[in-house]
């Protein structure tokens, strides 16, 4: 009996050179690059590989073929051959492209509809080709639009967003760039250039500068003024004590140790996602302050096997927990 054909994957990265410049692109062409069961899984294991390449300092992310990605595959869906946790899945894989530390360039052309617009709302720049059509037609297929809910309105606005998708409209690439949901529109033979040239920009900045600027940048909209102020003051602080040539920002003394390096801000810790049998080390995914969903923190394997010993303790217990605390009765005052 013949073993099964190996299939190609549906996502893939590729590691920077000498330019610093990764690139990871959506393989599944012949499908307009539609996600299924297999596609989620291949591109998180992509954007594990992008967001633990440390000679990266700015990655392209594009779609092969003549559409950047026509979302999921809407044949998978109606034959229920999707898991039965693909959209927290989904949801997963998205987080971990957002939290790709470096900077990082969507290179869109022909269609980028539902998932692959949500992808492309995960990436820091959009350039397009003037051929490209944006949309988000979920609700006509009975399916809310996960995490662009969250993400369109911070990007163009709550009017905006809620036109795109609650009508379920496609726009041009000119109203997309009007909108502000793309950055630059280029025709389409200028497209792979342009989105190189951004990236060779980003890539030329000082890596751990760029770092703690898009996370800062992240967080800004889920803590207070004074505490994003006393943040941004601390980091600059390390920036301009260590930043020398030949030494990374946030080391402090001869060996770079004693102080919490700029690409690594604090972050809560939610329910583990772990991969196994793909070459990597475990992931424990937790979410910084601005997003309620699991991005990647990467352990080494000494705080792997400490966290594999542990045990879990389910949402519902903690959050019962802080319920109790609330009810915590207080001595009434007297009259």
């Amino acid at each position: 009996m013949k073993p099964p054909a190996r299939r190609s994957p549906h996502a893939r990265y590729t590691p920077a050179g000498q330019d610093g410049i990764g690139h990871l692109e959506l393989t599944r062409p012949e499908k307009l690059n539609a996600t299924d069961d297999d596609s989620v899984g291949d591109l998180d294991r992509a954007a594990t590989r992008a967001a633990r390449d440390r000679k990266a300092r700015a990655i392209i992310v594009r779609g092969l073929g003549r559409a950047f990605c026509t979302g999921i595959d809407l044949s998978a869906l109606a034959g229920d051959r999707l898991g039965a946790d693909w959209f927290r899945r989904w949801d997963v894989a998205l987080a971990k492209i957002e939290a790709i530390p470096v900077a990082t360039v969507a290179a869109i052309r022909g269609p980028c509809l539902g998932g692959g617009l949500q992808i492309t709302l995960c990436c820091d720049l959009r350039v397009a080709s003037a051929d490209a059509t944006f949309g988000l037609s979920a609700v006509r297929h009975g399916i809310i639009p996960g995490l662009a809910t969250y993400r369109l309105p911070h990007l163009i606005g709550m009017g905006a967003a809620r036109e795109m998708m609650l009508l379920g409209e496609t726009w041009d690439a000119a109203r997309a760039e009007r909108q502000g949901l793309v950055n630059r529109v280029v025709p389409l033979d200028q497209l792979e250039a342009t989105a190189l040239d951004l990236a060779r920009k980003l890539a030329a900045n000082v890596r751990a500068a760029s770092v703690a600027t898009k996370r800062l940048t992240l967080r800004s909209y889920d803590v207070s003024l004074d505490r994003f102020l006393r943040d941004t003051s601390e980091r600059s602080a390390a920036a301009g004590a260590t930043a020398r040539p030949g030494r990374p920002w946030g080391a402090t003394g001869p060996g770079g140790g004693g102080r919490r390096s700029l690409e690594q801000p604090e972050q809560r810790e939610v329910e583990p996602e772990r991969e196994r049998g793909h070459g990597h080390a475990d992931l424990q995914v937790v979410a910084p302050a601005h997003v309620h969903t699991p991005v990647p923190r990467l352990l080494d394997d000494d705080q792997v096997r400490d966290r594999s010993e542990q045990r879990e303790i389910p949402r519902q217990r903690a959050r019962a927990g802080e319920e109790e605390a609330h009810r915590v009765r207080r001595p009434e005052p007297r009259h």
